[in-house]
């Protein structure tokens, strides 16, 4: 063999080694991550950036880093990584978008933490052709930047841009929506659980108390990374997760009137029930916390939805206080989730951006709130 192909066949081997090394980092992460050995993911995502730096498998980690970074408490470094990542992928690459959209909420929590009560900026996105909402329960943002919300008062679901808002062809009396991770929708209503890809099947049916019932009374989805989705039905008290591809839906996490449910980062599952009560579990259904129905000595009055971004910033909507509870969640350092204050969010109750019934809300990539109400003529957009 040539020095030439001597060369190039001892680089292409160096290559190999060097990208199922960054793997297996990857691997390990995961895993630690998964078993919320938060700490130690960290190291093996360090280690990956040391040892395999500017490989794919280290951008990949970069943001996973950034992330977990957050759930310690160590925002500063959060930062640098999502700055680092920035520098390093050309303007095209979805993930430096990513990566600017989650910095957006690590410097705006390092913000608003370091100088105390920040007044929120708010817009008003008007509904373009509708003249009002009449008891929207959920919001969800689509992969073309539209906003889907679920009116149940009329019994549809309307898609609102900047130019129009208007009713979507879905199932008879709409009730609850999520996103798969494809980007496929989930709707339920009366007639069962209806996913908008022909491709993709649906649980129609759960099982509790012995016996299968039929999902005709949900009351709010939501979904995880790998596709399960768990359910609220009005016939079950408790939370129904079923698996991805149509798989069995059964009672999972403890029992309990939950109101609605979110999914987050980690895939941490958020329940909110009718006692004013937030619980955090992990992918296994452990209870990792809980909040309320008091927090910093202010109680609930009603709480009617909640929000978790990418961050593990948790957004709680008190309809009767006009109030949003920013709260972050982060491991302390004997390895329980704790809960910091980050900041409270006035909801208008006058004026041209008043809302004054608010009863649903979600979260953008980048941390701005999307807030809307019953018999309400808007969205307002809080950042």
């Amino acid at each position: 063999m040539s020095g030439v192909l001597l060369v190039c066949a001892l680089w292409a081997r160096a290559a190999e080694a060097q990208s199922a090394g960054s793997v297996s980092l990857l691997q390990q992460a995961a895993a630690a991550e998964a078993a919320l050995q938060v700490e130690a993911a960290i190291d093996r995502l360090y280690a990956l950036q040391i040892e395999h730096p500017r490989t794919a498998d280290a951008l990949a980690g970069r943001l996973q880093l950034a992330r977990l970074l957050t759930l310690v408490g160590d925002l500063p470094a959060a930062l640098l990584e999502c700055q680092a990542l920035r520098d390093e992928l050309p303007p095209d690459r979805p993930e430096r978008q990513r990566a600017l959209d989650f910095g957006t909420i690590v410097a705006r929590r390092l913000w608003n933490g370091g100088r105390g009560p920040v007044a929120p900026t708010i817009d008003v996105l008007p509904l373009r052709g509708l003249a009002s909402f009449d008891e929207p329960t959920a919001v969800v943002l689509d992969r073309s930047g539209a906003w889907l919300v679920v009116d149940q008062g009329r019994s549809r679901v309307y898609r609102v841009t900047a130019d129009a808002a208007a009713p979507i062809a879905t199932i008879p009396d709409p009730q609850a929506i999520a996103e798969l991770p494809d980007g496929t929708l989930v709707l339920g209503g009366k007639t069962g659980l209806v996913a908008s890809s022909s491709s993709v099947s649906v649980q129609q049916s759960g099982t509790w108390g012995g016996r299968t019932h039929p999902l005709r009374r949900p009351r709010a989805l939501a979904a995880n990374s790998r596709g399960d989705l768990f359910v609220v039905d009005r016939d079950y008290d408790g939370l129904l997760r079923c698996s991805a591809g149509g798989g069995a839906c059964a009672p999972w996490g403890p029992p309990g009137r939950v109101r609605t449910v979110k999914v987050g980062p980690s895939d941490f599952v958020c329940t909110l029930d009718e006692r004013q009560v937030v619980r955090i579990l992990d992918d296994s259904g452990k209870l990792l916390t809980t909040i309320g129905p008091t927090v910093n000595a202010v109680k609930f009055d009603r709480l009617v939805d909640i929000a978790i971004d990418a961050a593990y910033g948790m957004y709680l909507l008190d309809a009767d206080l006009h109030r949003i509870e920013v709260l972050a969640l982060h491991f302390t350092a004997d390895g329980r989730m704790g809960v910091e204050t980050v900041r409270t969010i006035a909801v208008p109750a006058e004026g041209d951006r008043a809302l004054k019934n608010p009863s649903a809300l979600a979260v953008t990539a980048s941390g701005t709130l999307i807030v809307t109400g019953q018999s309400s003529p808007r969205l307002l957009r809080m950042q």
